[in-house]
């Protein structure tokens, strides 16, 4: 179904998520155009990023923050950020010991600018704002317009990601 926004809203397996088209125009990174991504809402509000490593001339002017862990998985460098030093090696360790590490990075986080996060925004609702806490997944394939069952392989790996930063999907 899609609302009243554009997003198409997506039911699996009990969660609903949300894909939108979302517009870049930051011409100074290379990064301008336009492309699909993937969000939700989840219940804590801890920021967290994991990301292709590469990612960070589109996150960060010059480089990631200091509690950035980067770590090698399939050859590929993935940059683990929490709210600290601590936060940001848990999650590195949570992520590296779980057992879909290398899947989600071959197919969600090979390519430079893909990354997922969780962050605190502040959402309109029908009685004013209220501050959600979501998680985004940047940058799906065109694919996923031609081809929906292409999104199979991203909604899985977004739940692992979920569970590995130890949150949960709220709606």
């Amino acid at each position: 179904k899609i609302n009243f926004l554009g997003e198409v809203i997506i039911p699996y397996k009990g969660h609903e998520f949300n894909l939108m088209r979302l517009s870049a125009g930051n011409m100074s990174t290379g990064s301008g155009g336009s492309f699909p991504i993937l969000w939700g809402f989840v219940k804590k509000p801890d920021k967290v990023l994991i990301a292709n490593a590469l990612a960070r001339k589109y996150l960060y002017v010059f480089s990631f923050p200091k509690q950035t862990q980067i770590s090698a998985v399939q050859g590929i460098d993935i940059a683990f950020l929490g709210q600290d030093l601590a936060s940001s090696n848990w999650l590195k360790n949570s992520f590296l010991n779980s057992s879909e590490a290398d899947e989600i990075s071959l197919n969600m986080l090979a390519r430079h600018l893909c990354y997922f996060r969780i962050k605190s925004s502040w959402m309109v609702k029908s009685f004013g704002i209220s501050k959600r806490h979501i998680f985004q997944y940047y940058v799906l394939p065109e694919s996923v317009y031609a081809q929906p069952e292409t999104l199979k392989p991203f909604l899985d790996g977004i739940l692992s990601l979920i569970k590995v930063s130890g949150n949960e999907l709220d709606f």
